[in-house]
């Protein structure tokens, strides 16, 4: 087991590993399935949000008008 280790631990060094799970985050952000989805829940959100703030309107409309 410690031969094992002493072979990765020479093989691959921590900034190479922060290197590959970085490039792959990269590789995840800029694809076209992630944009779309956060465009859908970005979306619904502000509409969630919207809604929530119409219904009740009563609650805080007062106090800015005050």
């Amino acid at each position: 087991m410690d031969s094992f280790k002493k072979i990765i631990i020479e093989e691959i060094t921590k900034a190479e590993i922060r290197d590959m799970i970085s490039n792959e985050n990269q590789k995840l952000i800029k694809s076209r399935d992630f944009q779309k989805k956060v465009k859908e829940l970005s979306a619904k959100v502000i509409e969630e949000l919207y809604k929530i703030l119409w219904t009740r309107k009563g609650f805080w409309s007062d106090s800015i008008s005050k």
